[in-house]
């Protein structure tokens, strides 16, 4: 009994549709978050952190919580992808 034979410029292009398929698919199914949400979580990150950099929060032994005082968690886990308060103060205040 003979195999299948495929030529490889056939599964060079099988392989680069599948890839584009699964792409699309993680995009439908939000497994990555498409660009626009990404800037809104960025941006509304920002905010959080220059209220809280205004607040004093950057000062050391400020007492002061960026999340969720300032920052929801939602919206660190969408920036930074955690809204551990160390990250976040470090993401905010770059120490």
């Amino acid at each position: 009994m003979k195999g299948m034979s495929i030529s490889t410029n056939s599964l060079v292009l099988l392989a680069i549709a599948l890839i584009v398929l699964i792409a699309i698919l993680a995009l439908l199914s939000g497994v990555i978050p498409p660009a626009s949400q990404t800037l809104k979580c960025q941006s509304s990150f920002r905010s959080g952190c220059n209220k809280f950099i205004a607040a004093g929060g950057c000062k050391e032994e400020s007492g002061l919580n960026p999340v969720p005082d300032y920052i929801e968690e939602s919206i660190a886990d969408c920036a930074i992808g955690t809204h551990n308060q160390e990250n976040v103060t470090f993401s905010c205040c770059g120490k």
